[in-house]
């Protein structure tokens, strides 16, 4: 016997937004799922323009020419597909095709420097494995890595040679370390980050000598740089907390989240040696603290961001008072 209907579904974990307390009230968000934009925002964060129509995206990707972005989109029956969109257009190409009978779930689409392919995350028999595949759709899928554990893919290095990924180590209890491996799928892994610390994501700066990644060890979530490949020096760039960091195309810049607003921190790179030189706020991130949900376009001006669908006003929070008392006399 139903209690609540037309519950809000996160497909991203496939969880229902709902929460129970002892005393009897339930708290739940009714809607289906969850519909937004891509949309561009100036530096100011305002407004300036949407891609095609709204939809439930739940990831995307810029590509290095800033013309396309590689999205997930959540459909039903907890279904997670690869989309590539057209951004002058609005149109849209499928990547990956799931179906119930064969289902799939697609995550952190990467774009390679030449933009010719796409490396995600998928996982089609119980764990995530690592995936690369043309970017206009043509031919199959190659497989990267696949590991007993998930593996989740981070960025592309900016000579084409690596990707960084995420591994859930079972010696951690399942926090994520840090890998690379050569995309041409000579060579074996190359472990970054041992270390006990819940490690992701991670994004390589333009001219690939540097490496941003966030990490928990201080107590809090904050944004690291390391020099790649030595990953023999480290400095911490945020210092209220910080999450899911994207460089500028100059690399002197390196964006993040903190809670609500998106932030910059000016870097001076001098030899072998990082040095900060002023963090500001950019803008509100009113488009929600998600990792992947915005990209910062070639000309280092513009941000294409998942923003709510302004059509669909705000969710809906319910309240079910004395719910099991409720259920016992119906």
């Amino acid at each position: 016997m139903p209690v609540a209907e037309k519950v809000t579904l996160d497909p991203a974990y496939g969880i229902g937004v709902f929460s129970a307390s002892p005393p009897g009230v339930l708290a739940y968000q009714a809607g289906s799922r969850g519909r937004n934009e891509l949309t561009w925002l100036d530096g100011s964060g305002n407004r300036v323009g949407t891609v095609g129509q709204p939809d439930a995206y739940d990831q995307l990707a810029l590509s290095p020419d800033g013309t396309r972005a590689a999205v997930i989109i959540n459909e039903a029956d907890g279904i997670r597909d690869l989309w590539v969109v057209d951004l002058a257009q609005g149109t849209r190409t499928r990547l990956t095709f799931s179906t119930k009978e064969a289902p799939g779930v697609h995550s952190d689409p990467v774009w390679s420097p030449d933009g010719r392919e796409i490396s995600f995350s998928a996982k089609r028999t119980g764990t995530y494995d690592l995936y690369r595949k043309a970017a206009d759709g043509s031919g199959e899928e190659t497989l990267l890595l696949d590991a007993v554990e998930d593996l989740w893919v981070y960025d592309w290095s900016p000579d084409g040679k690596f990707v960084v990924y995420g591994h859930e180590r079972p010696e951690h209890d399942g926090a994520e370390d840090l890998f690379v491996i050569p995309v041409s799928g000579e060579g074996d892994p190359i472990r970054l980050l041992d270390t006990p610390f819940n490690e992701w994501p991670a994004e390589f700066s333009p001219d690939g000598r540097w490496l941003a990644y966030d990490s928990p060890e201080s107590g809090r979530r904050e944004i690291y740089v390391v020099p790649f490949p030595g990953m023999d020096s480290r400095w911490q760039v945020s210092m209220e907390g910080g999450r899911f960091p994207r460089w500028s195309p100059d690399g002197n810049r390196l964006y993040f989240l903190n809670g609500g607003n998106l932030m910059a921190v000016q870097l001076q790179a001098s030899g072998c040696t990082i040095q900060v030189a002023t963090t500001e706020k950019v803008l509100n991130a009113n488009w929600g603290s998600a990792f992947a949900s915005f990209g910062l376009a070639p000309d280092g001006e513009r941000f294409l961001a998942l923003t709510s669908d302004a059509g669909t006003g705000p969710p809906t929070l319910s309240l079910f008072l004395n719910w099991q008392e409720e259920l016992e006399n119906r």
